[in-house]
């Protein structure tokens, strides 16, 4: 049986997974300038490295599955990030990886204090928009994933409902169900 770990496991796989690419996108797209930014271990590591390895990690390894309904809850870490930008902003704090005669927003496309327009708009595209559209993708990737794989216990099939449900019964469970 499912248990509440098991569950938060999934659901951090999901945030994990769908913000990391987001992340990964935006700052390649729109933050790295090779004339003016200087890549080192950090930079690289919290825009690709761990976008990767937890894509591996979840997708690959662990075949963690993702539901449709953890896209409710990336929209509200979404949200919870965005009203983070807008505090930062507005509290002042400096960005330690910027000079101080640039900006010290986080991303130079969530620029609060300069550009607050542009800055909500994609807020609300990426929330209302790219969020559906990037968690979709990684549960199709999931469901496409879990069509083609055996179960090692018996090396059946997996069925239908368990699919649904995500988690395979162990063996004693099923012994109990049928009796």
């Amino acid at each position: 049986p499912k248990t509440w770990l098991v569950n938060s496991a999934w659901l951090m796989y999901s945030l994990g997974i769908n913000n990391g690419l987001i992340v990964f996108i935006i700052f390649w797209a729109t933050e790295y300038n090779p004339d003016s930014y200087v890549l080192d271990y950090w930079q690289v590591s919290a825009h690709g490295i761990f976008f990767l390895l937890t894509f591996l990690d979840g997708m690959l390894i662990n075949r963690t599955p993702i539901r449709v309904k953890h896209v409710l809850w990336t929209q509200l870490w979404g949200l919870l990030f965005v009203i983070w930008t807008i505090i930062f902003t507005v509290a002042g704090i400096d960005n330690p990886f910027k000079p101080d005669d640039e900006s010290q927003a986080l991303y130079n496309v969530l620029d609060w204090e300069n550009n607050p327009g542009f800055a909500a708009g994609l807020s609300a595209i990426l929330l209302l928009v790219g969020v559906p559209l990037i968690h979709s993708m990684f549960w199709t990737f999931s469901l496409c994933r879990r069509c083609y794989i055996e179960e090692e216990d018996n090396g059946g099939n997996v069925e239908m409902e368990q699919m649904e449900e995500g988690l395979a019964e162990d063996n004693n469970s099923r012994e109990d169900h049928s009796t």
